[in-house]
């Protein structure tokens, strides 16, 4: 089947799902690697989000500073958990404070596991079948959901791109950033036009926080898209390999976000990846996918009926 053709029949199933994606801004985000979706998410169920987002930071502090030690002294998580060093939050920010004056955030994962309207959310069928329809595959895999907790006078977070965080060899991963409070210009994720297929930039360059993007051919400050101010209920998409970024939090009040991230079905875990020594990858996500990385082959398809990473699946005849 042509492209053009794969393209038309993932249109008509994210028209049957409620939400009009026009073909022209599914060819925008394949050449820019980003894309802003207006009213996507109704009002009641942003304040529900919200809710319950709010009461998971409250009850699990202690393991998100946690997460943030080992991805700042690269440690296994596994290591800094068990170690009463790192028993309290205060402890935590302790060891870590003269090495980083200021995170960029608190990020806690897999929201879904714990709470059933977020679980709905993430299981479909509205991002499922928009996922699709971007990635331009008829199955997706849920990788994960991560709620960010941007609090005032936070730093801001580096570029960075997403799929250099996760186990996978592929292309094809999507994350929807769901905004649960107002975000005002100036204030949400920037993107960087074309980078997801700038295959020379990760291959080449270890650390892409530290690379001057002007400089480079075909970006400067013109090809920095900034989808701000965005409005409860609508949200952006961007490629697993586009470079984004976000200013500090100078709002005065808390930013939380809600980010969805789905890979294509047949993707499988890259060659390497559990060697810490020889692994190009970042390993910030790792309390996300610690607890199923374990009993899947290094270049090898993951089992569909893997319950920490589910395929989700259409049916052609209920859309």
């Amino acid at each position: 089947m042509r492209f053009s053709s794969i393209l038309l029949v993932l249109y008509c199933f994210t028209l049957s799902r409620g939400y009009k994606i026009p073909i022209e801004k599914l060819l925008f985000y394949s050449r820019k690697g980003s894309i802003k979706l207006n009213n996507v998410l109704p009002p009641s169920q942003i304040k529900d989000l919200k809710s319950t987002c709010r009461r998971h930071i409250k009850e699990n502090e202690l393991i998100t500073w946690q997460q943030k030690v080992s991805a700042i002294k690269n440690v296994p998580l596994s290591e800094i958990s068990s170690n009463p060093k790192y028993s309290t939050v205060s402890r935590c920010k302790s060891s870590i404070s003269s090495l980083v004056p200021s995170i960029p955030f608190l990020q806690y994962f897999n929201l879904h596991k714990l709470h059933p309207s977020i679980k709905s959310l993430t299981h479909g069928p509205l991002l499922p079948s928009l996922a699709s329809s971007l990635m331009s595959t008829s199955k997706v895999r849920l990788y994960q959901d991560s709620l960010f907790y941007k609090r005032p006078t936070d730093a801001e977070t580096l570029w960075h791109s997403d799929l250099k965080m996760t186990p996978f060899d592929t292309n094809k991963l999507i994350t929807f950033w769901i905004p649960l409070t107002r975000i005002p210009a100036s204030q949400g994720l920037q993107f960087v036009d074309e980078s997801h297929l700038d295959f020379a930039l990760p291959f080449w360059h270890s650390d892409v926080s530290s690379i001057d993007l002007s400089t480079r051919s075909g970006y400067g400050t013109d090809n920095i898209r900034d989808y701000s101010p965005i409005n409860l209920g609508s949200m952006t998409a961007h490629n697993g390999w586009t470079l984004h970024s976000a200013p500090p939090n100078f709002t005065g009040e808390d930013r939380l976000a809600l980010a969805v991230s789905y890979v294509d079905g047949d993707a499988i875990v890259r060659e390497g990846f559990k060697n810490r020594r020889k692994d190009k990858g970042d390993r910030e996500d790792e309390q996300s996918y610690e607890k199923w990385i374990g009993g899947v082959k290094e270049g090898k398809f993951i089992s569909a009926k893997h319950e920490d990473i589910p395929i989700i699946k259409f049916d052609i005849n209920n859309l």
